[in-house]
């Protein structure tokens, strides 16, 4: 491939994970799933199996960035909750290429983030986004800044605490909003 392209990463909680390449002006160039089997211990390196063959078969991209379920550290490494049970917590995701160090967001904020560039809400500061799938997710933009919070979870919906003598969810936060 001779045009500069980016690679995104989606790691879900459960078997199959999504993996994407798209140009500067957000041309999609190719979309495909690929099996995490993030139960297994070994998942991590199917990811960066993924990333490999993509970027054998399709060129070196320019930029490489994951998006997984649960809070992102802070550092951007890795995503506390992204396999089940918690299993993510210390895998150093934004180490999978030996090329950089690759950006790991939380898969609500890179949808938010996705669609501010590129979707309905192109270019305007505030934005919200519900997310559903295995949970119940969410991000918020405001004034063109995605809000993180304190802990990395501003907007995650999905962590609202419903009722305070429920059961705790990843981030330990009880009685949260569920699907």
């Amino acid at each position: 491939m001779t045009i500069p392209y980016a690679i995104g990463l989606d790691i879900a909680r459960d078997e199959l994970s999504k993996s994407a390449g798209v140009t500067p002006a957000g041309q999609a160039l190719f979309r495909e799933t690929f099996e995490t089997r993030s139960q297994a211990p070994d998942w991590p390196e199917r990811v960066k199996a993924q990333l490999a063959e993509l970027e054998r078969t399709r060129g070196t991209a320019k930029w490489v960035g994951v998006a997984a379920t649960g809070v992102a550290r802070a550092d951007g490494t890795s995503s506390a909750g992204c396999a089940p049970a918690g299993g993510g917590a210390g895998v150093e995701l934004g180490r999978i290429s030996s090329a950089a160090r690759v950006p790991v967001l939380n898969d609500a904020q890179a949808a938010l983030l996705g669609e501010v560039s590129q979707g309905r809400p192109r270019e305007r500061p505030n934005a919200i986004l519900l997310t559903l799938g295995t949970g119940v997710g969410g991000a918020a933009m405001v004034d063109g800044r995605l809000l993180r919070g304190h802990l990395g979870r501003a907007g995650h919906l999905g962590h609202i605490c419903l009722d305070p003598h429920g059961q705790p969810d990843i981030v330990r936060t009880p009685g949260v909003l569920r699907r």
